[in-house]
Parts: structure tokens; C-alpha cells; sequence
């Protein structure tokens, strides 16, 4: 009976712990619903960020919050049914089914990315966080998951990735601690992961030359409140270039306006900035030597000037010039030329130690500015120097020049209290070493600026003269010593200034020549003396042949052929009727260029002569292809006869020369009965000279005429 009673007893035991065991179950469940009910509640009003989804153990899914609209465009129904499509690739798919299977399995994993298609076709990515749920008896439930939009995170990430603004978040502490760097800051070939664990810091990779003005400015802005600022300094970048950044900073205060954090976004400006540098460069330094051009050597004077004011020195300019070097670039070329003003630079530069500053100003003209100076024989010493290493020949494509220099120097204080005008005054000097010979130097003196003022004045007044008709031709017959008669006339140009009456051309056309107004003036005068020719013509006046000196520079105009046609077609004068002259010198500065010129001009008809004979070292060579009509002895050979016995050997060997080359001979500058018989004698009967008549205008000349006739 106690042991039915027993049993009894324990069954009834056993069954209640059941009832309370389903009872709990069930309170657990209905607890559980009105939980999901509130969390379903909740999550369901979270908007455009967000959605919670669930997917059961077959990995369906069989929950969508409604906020899934706001992020990816679907109804719910729609997401749960074809979500599977709207993944952007079956490894999105995969990468999914790998976390689903880990879930089951009880492996704890971080979130992780996927991309979908939003309804309207375009990509979003997500962040998924999931947790799995396993019943009581550790059976896999489901898995639940909350979806972040991470799409414009993703896109701004991306810029920054794709761009060359690197985002940097520093700590307002010494050397700058890096709380946040951009992955990008690998174009400089470095490691985030270096910033933020303190590996390297900021202020490590600035250049030293930078970083004590960087922090100086720094420290400036934070103290006076000053949020946000601009700098452009130098890095190094994890090779040990030089990178040149575009710094924008903005501070972060605490509430007592200390600073705790700097925001800055830097920017590569290297490519810019080393563009603009070699723009600076290029802007003060000439293109074909890389020495300092003008702009950098007038700074560098008025550095010296500051410099000697308040240490009290002197310092000298020394302003060098080639001669003769345009005779080099017409021959040669330019290129020729270019190769010698390269060649010269290294010579003077590997030459000078006591130096400040070799420059060029353009052309065959460099500029020394030298160092503090003590006496004039420190110049002289630099003088020897650049005539020592000028005495070597240039040879260039197998051609030998050599080449000499002028060279003009004025020293500061006693030249000079500016850069210009130390500058000017080495020029004026330089000229006249010019005027002195050549290959020689000068020292500055005050009559130097008085004639180079003068030169101006008298360029001005040329160019007033041509204007205003200033300008006069005088002839000066040229007559058969045997006959007596008439064979020609040269045409000399003489101007007549209102204030300084008549001015000889000795003054006026070497200056014409050097500034190019003898083209003016030359064409001035065939003009003039063609048309008086016609006229003596046409009153029947047989006056030979007009002779008309022309420059070298008016046979190498572009337009001088087509000028001198319609000059002879305009005026009606016949070609035989005329003769141009060009002296020995300028023919042989281009003999090349020269036989080509002149033959175009004989083919035409016109008599050719060579003016100055025997001054101007010409080839024998040269002078037998020349397409010329006459030699014109120069007076130089003349005016000594019959004193001199080496200029009558000369003579005679230049009259012998243009009978052996079948050219006519014409003698100038003959004054004395002997001078004229001595010529006759040995075969040189054209004469020209006081002799017989001075240069004279038009109407003496008319007047001599009709006395003879």
C-alpha cells in the first residue's frame, strides 16, 4: 500500500513538473512574442539608414523590416521573395552563404560588406552585423541581422582613395600624434598604420629648412585664435624626395579655447609647384647658357649696393663684348654663333673664382659682377684672365674662329650709386674700348656718358633729318687723267643741320650703320642721285657714270631687289648709267652671301666697284668670283706718293691685280700733279680728287659743265 502511495505521490510530482515546465515554456514564448512585438514595433520605425532582417535555418528569408524601402526601393514582400537578384554577383552570394555557415555553426565573425542593387538600378552598399539563435538543446533557430547603409561612406572613401587630398587628424600635442590619416597618404609611399601607432610621426617627414617656421606659425594661429590657415612647405616622402603640400588646416577648441585637435587636408602640389619654379628660373636666367639674364643681375648689383653701404666695399661690373661677332653669325649662321656663346660661357665660368655673378644680357654681350674689391688690380687680373682663355680657337663643325673682346668696366661708389647706372657706364666704357681699337678694355670716365649722350642726340637728329629733308648730295667729278674728260661722279651725302651747319658723314654713318638707319639713307640717296642723273641727261649733259655708295646692310635687306627695280623703273634711269660701290671690308664679312647678291645686281646691268681696295684683306679666291666691273684704290695708298715707297709698291701691285683680272681702275683721294702722274705712269688713268674738283652740289656741278663745254 506505501509503495502504490508512493509511486502515486511521485507521479503526481512528475506530472506538475511538467505542467509548470510547459507553463514556463509557454509564459517564456507569450514574454517572447510581446519582446519581438516591441523590437518589431521599434526597428519598424527606424528609417533610411537601417532595416533588420531575419533568415531561418535553410537560410530563407522570412523577415524584412519596412525601412528596407527607404534605403533600397523594395516593398517587403518583393525584398523576401527575389533577394537573391538583387546582389551584384553570385561571390556576393557565396560570401553570404559562407557567414550563414559559420553562423550555424557557433563561430563568432565581425560584420561584413555586401553590394546590392537598389530598385532603381544603381549600387548601395551595406554593412551587415548578424547574430545566430539556438534553442534551449543548442538546435540553430535563425540568424538575425541589421543592414547599414554604408553607400555614401563607401563613395566618399573612394574620392579620397581616387584623389591626391590626403585627410589628416592631429593631435594638438608635440609632434603632432596622427588620430586619423586617409589610406591615400600611400602617394607618398607610406603606411597609415605608421601615423596612427606612432611609427612615424608628421613633423618627422618635413623638411628642416621648414618645420621651425611650420611650428613657429602654428603656434602663432593657436594663440590668436586664428581657426583655420593655409601653408605650403616641403615633405619627404618615403624614398627621401622633396614633395612640395598645400596645407589647409582648421583647429579644434575645447570649451576654454585651447587647441586639442588639428583637421588638415594636404594637397600634392609638387608638379605645380616645381613648374612654377622653373617659370621663376626661366624668367631670370638666359635660355641658352642658364647664366643669370639682366632682371637677376640688376637685383644681385643692388644686393652688392645694400651690402657695400652698410660694410663700406667696393665692387667692380665688368661689361664684355665680342668683336666683329656679327660678322660671325652672318657668315656661320646663328647656330654657329649660339655654339661659340656656349663654349665662351664655360670658359669665363671655369675661369673665375673672385666672382659674384657671370651673366648674359643677350647676344655676345655677359656681365661679370665681382666680389668685394680692393684695388683696381683685381679687375685687371680678371681682364687677363678672359683674354687668356679667348686666345684658344673655337672649332666648331670643324671651323676655326678666334675671337677677341671689348671689354668696359665701372666701379661702384665712384661710377655709379644704382644698378642701372653702374650698368649703363660699363656699356659706355665697353664702346670705347671699341672705338679704341678693339680687342682692348677702358675704365669708365665721365666724357664716356658725355659721348654716349651724344650718340643719342645724333640719333635723334638722323632720324629728324630724314623727316625734314636735312639731308644734301655733293659729286665729286671723276675724270680721264689722259683726256681730260668727264667719266663720272660719285654721290656723297653731306647733311645740312639748321643749328650745326654742315656735318661730314665721317660724324653721322658709322652711328647710321650701327643703328640701321643707313638703310633709310641710303635708299635716300639712290633716289635722289638717280633722278638727277636723268635730269643731266635730259638737258644734255653727259655726266658718265653715277657712283653710289651702298652698306652691306642695304644689299641684305629682303626687299632690296625688288626696291632697287622699281627704283630704276620709277626714276627712267638706265642701269649703265649707274655704279654702286661697297668697300673691300664689308664684302668679306659674308664673301659667300656677297657673290650672291652682287651677281643678281650685274645681271642686271649696273657696274659693280670695290670701294676702299686694299684695306680690307680680301682672297685673291674670293675676289675672282666677285661679279665686279672696277677696283677703287684708297686714298690711304695715296696720300703719300711719292714719299713712300711701300705705298706706291702697293699701288702699283693693285693696279697690275686689275689688269690681270680685267677690271677697271680708279684712284681716290689725288691731290698733287705727282700723286696723278705717277698713277698715269704705271696704268691707273681714273681719277679722283681735289686735284681736279672737290665734292660740290648740283649746280656747281652744272656750271663746271657748261665753262668746259
Amino acid at each position: 500500500m506505501i509503495d502504490i502511495i508512493n509511486i502515486y505521490f511521485i507521479s503526481s510530482v512528475l506530472a506538475l513538473s511538467i505542467v509548470i515546465l510547459i507553463y514556463r515554456d509557454y509564459l517564456y514564448q507569450k514574454k517572447l512574442i510581446i519582446s519581438e512585438n516591441k523590437y518589431r514595433t521599434l526597428i519598424e520605425n527606424v528609417k533610411h539608414t537601417y532595416f533588420f532582417y531575419r533568415y531561418n535555418k535553410d537560410g530563407n528569408f522570412t523577415y524584412v523590416s519596412n525601412s528596407v524601402y527607404d534605403i533600397l526601393g523594395y516593398e517587403t514582400n518583393e525584398f523576401l521573395c527575389h533577394y537573391n537578384r538583387y546582389l551584384t554577383n553570385n561571390q556576393i552570394n557565396k560570401l553570404m552563404n559562407k557567414y550563414f555557415y559559420n553562423a550555424k555553426q557557433g563561430i563568432p565573425q565581425s560584420s561584413y560588406n555586401i553590394e546590392i542593387y537598389h530598385k532603381d538600378g544603381s549600387k548601395h552598399w551595406l554593412e551587415l552585423t548578424e547574430t545566430a539563435e539556438f534553442s534551449k538543446d543548442g538546435t540553430f533557430i535563425s540568424i538575425d541581422g541589421i543592414a547599414k547603409d554604408i553607400t555614401e561612406n563607401i563613395r566618399v572613401n573612394n574620392l579620397i582613395a581616387n584623389s591626391k587630398t590626403i585627410l589628416f587628424y592631429w593631435e594638438a600635442k608635440e609632434n603632432w600624434p596622427v588620430s586619423y590619416v586617409s589610406n591615400n597618404i600611400s602617394i607618398f609611399g607610406y603606411n597609415p598604420q605608421d601615423f596612427l601607432s606612432g611609427k612615424i610621426h608628421f613633423s618627422s617627414i618635413i623638411h628642416p629648412d621648414d618645420i621651425k617656421d611650420i611650428t613657429k606659425e602654428v603656434e602663432c594661429f593657436t594663440e590668436e585664435c586664428i581657426d583655420t590657415f593655409v601653408q605650403v612647405y616641403r615633405i619627404f616622402d618615403n624614398d627621401g624626395n622633396i614633395r612640395w603640400i598645400d596645407d589647409r588646416t582648421t583647429i579644434e577648441r575645447n570649451l576654454k579655447g585651447e587647441a586639442t585637435f588639428y583637421l588638415g587636408t594636404i594637397l600634392d602640389i609638387t608638379e605645380q609647384k616645381e613648374a612654377e619654379m622653373q617659370l621663376i628660373y626661366q624668367a631670370k636666367h638666359d635660355e641658352l647658357t642658364n647664366l643669370p639674364n639682366k632682371t637677376l643681375l640688376l637685383d644681385r648689383i643692388q644686393n652688392s649696393i645694400t651690402k657695400s653701404k652698410n660694410s663700406n666695399f667696393k665692387f667692380g661690373i665688368i661689361f664684355i663684348d665680342f668683336d666683329r661677332f656679327k660678322e660671325v653669325n652672318d657668315s656661320m649662321g646663328h647656330k654657329f654663333g649660339d655654339k661659340i656663346i656656349i663654349e665662351a660661357s664655360e670658359r669665363f665660368k671655369n675661369c673665375m673664382t673672385n666672382i659674384n655673378t657671370l651673366s648674359r644680357l643677350g647676344g655676345d654681350e655677359f656681365v661679370i659682377l665681382t666680389d668685394r674689391i680692393e684695388e683696381s688690380s683685381t679687375i685687371l687680373n680678371i681682364i687677363q684672365t678672359l683674354k687668356k682663355v679667348m686666345k684658344k680657337s673655337f672649332i666648331i663643325n670643324e671651323q676655326q674662329v678666334y675671337i677677341t673682346l671689348s671689354i668696359g668696366v665701372s666701379i661702384y661708389p665712384k661710377d655709379g650709386d644704382t644698378a642701372g647706372t653702374l650698368l649703363k657706364n660699363s656699356d659706355a666704357a665697353m664702346f670705347q674700348a671699341k672705338d679704341d681699337g678693339r680687342n682692348t678694355y677702358r675704365f669708365y670716365t665721365e666724357e664716356m656718358t658725355s659721348k654716349a649722350l651724344d650718340h643719342i642726340v645724333m640719333e635723334t637728329n638722323i632720324r629728324k633729318g630724314l623727316k625734314e629733308d636735312e639731308f644734301i648730295l655733293h659729286y665729286q667729278p671723276q675724270v680721264d687723267a689722259i683726256t681730260g674728260k668727264l667719266v663720272g661722279v660719285e654721290a656723297l651725302i653731306r647733311w645740312q643741320h639748321p643749328i650745326m651747319g654742315l656735318i661730314s658723314p665721317y660724324k653721322f654713318i658709322p652711328l647710321a650703320e650701327r643703328t640701321g638707319l643707313i638703310i633709310p639713307l641710303d635708299r635716300w640717296v639712290m633716289k635722289t642721285a638717280m633722278k638727277q642723273m636723268v635730269k643731266w641727261y635730259e638737258m644734255g649733259f653727259n655726266a658718265g657714270v653715277l657712283s653710289i655708295n651702298l652698306s652691306i646692310q642695304q644689299l641684305e635687306e629682303d626687299d632690296f631687289l625688288v626696291m632697287f627695280d622699281e627704283l630704276i623703273k620709277s626714276v627712267g634711269i638706265k642701269p649703265e648709267w649707274v655704279e654702286l660701290e661697297i668697300t673691300e671690308g664689308q664684302l668679306m664679312k659674308n664673301p659667300k652671301k656677297s657673290i650672291e647678291i652682287l651677281t643678281k645686281i650685274s645681271e642686271r646691268g649696273i657696274e659693280l666697284a670695290i670701294d676702299d681696295f686694299g684695306t680690307g684683306y680680301s682672297s685673291l679666291a674670293y675676289l675672282k668670283n666677285f661679279p665686279i666691273n672696277k677696283l677703287k684704290i684708297d686714298r690711304s695708298f695715296i696720300k703719300d706718293i711719292p714719299n713712300d715707297k711701300d705705298d706706291m709698291e702697293i699701288t702699283k701691285s693693285i693696279i697690275s691685280l686689275s689688269k690681270n683680272l680685267n677690271l677697271s681702275v680708279i684712284a681716290e683721294g689725288v691731290e698733287t700733279l705727282a700723286q696723278k702722274d705717277f698713277l698715269v705712269k704705271n696704268g691707273c688713268k681714273y681719277i679722283q680728287g681735289y686735284i681736279y674738283a672737290k665734292p660740290m652740289d648740283s649746280e656747281d656741278i652744272e656750271n663746271l659743265w657748261l665753262k668746259h663745254q
